[in-house]
């Protein structure tokens, strides 16, 4: 499944939880656009010019072939990114599908 087959209402509550910055380790919109191989330039940038960075940084990486609701979730509960609530979100979604 992929990062666009996500339903508005559930997209919006994971772009929400993470545009929250968590200092100090970041385990926000800015590390997700690390682990999906923005630099910090670009998410400088799109932090600046978007009122939903997670937003952007997703429609960013959608395009590419390993967007997929798996490999977003596999990435939240790595031991670095630590977000198990968002992971949990898409999982009740998926679990329900």
């Amino acid at each position: 499944m992929k990062v666009t087959d996500i339903p508005l209402r559930v997209y919006s509550d994971v772009c929400l939880m993470l545009n929250v910055k968590r200092d100090p380790r970041c385990n926000d919109f800015r590390m997700l656009a690390e682990k999906v191989g923005l630099s910090m330039n670009e998410t400088a940038v799109i932090e600046q010019t978007s009122s939903s960075p997670a937003d952007k940084i997703l429609q960013n990486w959608s395009v590419k072939k390993e967007a997929t609701v798996g490999n977003l979730i596999k990435l939240l509960k790595e031991e670095s990114f630590d977000r198990e609530d968002v992971a949990l979100k898409l999982e009740d979604w998926v679990n329900k599908t």
